[in-house]
Formats: structure tokens, sequence, C-alpha cells
């Protein structure tokens, strides 16, 4: 399967499955390239990324992620512990 811009689905329209695989997401090229390599092989309905956001991320970092959320097609789960 090519991956190429997919419909974006929001992160509380999505279902996880038994078949749900979660990429942890960092913001960076590799973790870019990880998500890439999963959704190519179990498609877009099959995986979900998990950012754990340390707010105090560079803003070009905050950028990549939503722009690779919206390319790659999959909900991208932010959490924080709230500092």
């Amino acid at each position: 399967m090519e991956v190429t811009q997919l419909v974006l689905r929001p992160a509380d329209q999505y279902t996880p499955t038994d078949q749900t695989h979660i990429v942890q997401f960092s913001g960076g090229i590799g973790s870019f390239a990880a998500a890439y390599k999963v959704i190519e092989e179990f498609g877009p309905n099959n995986v979900l990324l998990l950012f754990s956001d340390t707010k105090i991320e560079d803003e070009d970092t905050y950028r990549f992620i939503d722009d690779c959320e919206k390319f790659l097609g999959v909900p991208l789960i932010r959490i924080a512990d709230g500092r």
C-alpha cells in the first residue's frame, strides 16, 4: 500500500479495536518514518499516534506534529501531565 494523504478522522471519532497499533510519536522525523511504515503495513484504520507533550516543545515541533497528523490521516492522541 502506498501512503498518500488520507481522510483525517478526529481522535474523538476513533474507535480502537483489538487490531489497533499505537505508535509513540515524539514529533521528529524518526517518529514520522515509524508511523509511515506501520500505516503502510497495517492500514490507517488500524493505527493511532501517541504524543507525550512536555508543554515545552519547540513551536516547529507542534507544527510538524499537526502536519503529520493531517498527512498520515490517523488520529494523534496528545497526553500531558498538566505542568
